[in-house]
């Protein structure tokens, strides 16, 4: 599940959360399932209408298009127990860091909203830079992916 979350997000990532992942489970000696990689602009409108319009506690307070998760640039990262049944979310994932290059970062590392499970690589870009690129469609070819 978690190698095909990861082929979905934008080639320019691929292979670092590939490695990344492989390395933190080597290292570690557990095992992690990405959660949530790619999220479309509609996925992520649906949970941030979580409760706002919609039941449910709020989970993210990122609209459509401010979400490096919208541009595959981002996981959301989760240790896996019972031989890959259950999902361990007090996992210390500051465990993980050591096992990060330099282009990512740690959602756990933020000061205003902590997000233990989320890692990204932004190649320097900030969402309001996607956003404009993904509005003036600009586009790799014959993908849904922004150009950095």
């Amino acid at each position: 599940i978690s190698i095909q979350r990861v082929a979905l997000l934008h080639p320019a990532v691929i292979q670092i959360f590939t490695d990344f992942i492989t390395a933190a489970e080597n290292g570690l000696g557990v095992t992690f399932r990405v959660v949530q990689g790619l999220r479309t602009f509609a996925q992520q409108q649906a949970i941030y209408n979580q409760g706002r319009t919609t039941p449910g506690a709020i989970v993210t307070n990122a609209p459509p298009g401010e979400s490096f998760h919208n541009y595959g640039l981002a996981v959301d990262v989760a240790h896996l127990i019972d031989n890959g049944t259950e999902i361990d979310w007090h996992f210390d994932m500051s465990q993980l860091t050591q096992f990060m290059p330099s282009s990512m970062v740690w959602g756990g590392s933020w000061i205003h909203i902590v997000d233990k499970p989320h890692f990204e690589v932004v190649f320097g870009n900030t969402w309001q830079q996607l956003l404009e690129k993904h509005n003036a469609g600009d586009f790799i070819a014959n993908t849904t992916f922004v150009n950095l």
